[in-house]
């Protein structure tokens, strides 16, 4: 669900994206925000992605977290740096000096992903990557379930 009108009430926003994405638990929260599209820009607002239905790591992460703790969960967003590259798979169209980059490794980045306290210990959720990128070798997490890390 794309919310169109100004958010006056997050508490509401949040309420009305879990509602349309029929998310009445952890695992429908995270598959709610993880199918959004991924999209960088300035915005890292979790508003931004419930107006335009995509956000990258932080922003999306955001709004997981902000949802998990609306239906009573403990959630943080964690922040770790790593190899940017290091995540990225090789595709035909990249020109040469790209995919050397990536072969090479050492592009250092920061990337969000949620800590949720789930029933028995901690857990690590990644809802970055949308299904739209399985085509290009990302891991999508389609059949996460609740139980252990997201990959």
């Amino acid at each position: 669900m794309l919310i169109s009108e100004p958010i006056l009430d997050y508490d509401q926003a949040l309420d009305a994206f879990a509602a349309s994405n029929g998310a009445r638990d952890v695992p429908g929260l995270y598959h709610a925000v993880r199918k959004l599209g991924y999209f960088s820009s300035g915005d890292r607002s979790a508003a931004a992605v419930m107006r335009t239905g995509r956000g990258a790591c932080t922003a999306k992460h955001i709004l997981l977290r902000d949802l998990l703790r609306r239906h009573g969960e403990r959630a943080d967003v964690e922040l770790v740096a790593g190899d940017f590259a290091a995540g990225i798979p090789e595709a035909d169209s990249m020109p040469d000096p790209l995919r050397a980059m990536i072969r090479a490794a050492g592009v250092r980045d920061f990337h969000c992903y949620v800590a949720w306290q789930g029933p028995d210990r901690e857990m690590r959720l990644d809802a970055t990557w949308p299904d739209a990128l399985a085509a290009h070798g990302f891991g999508m997490n389609a059949d996460w379930a609740g139980i252990g890390h997201t990959r």
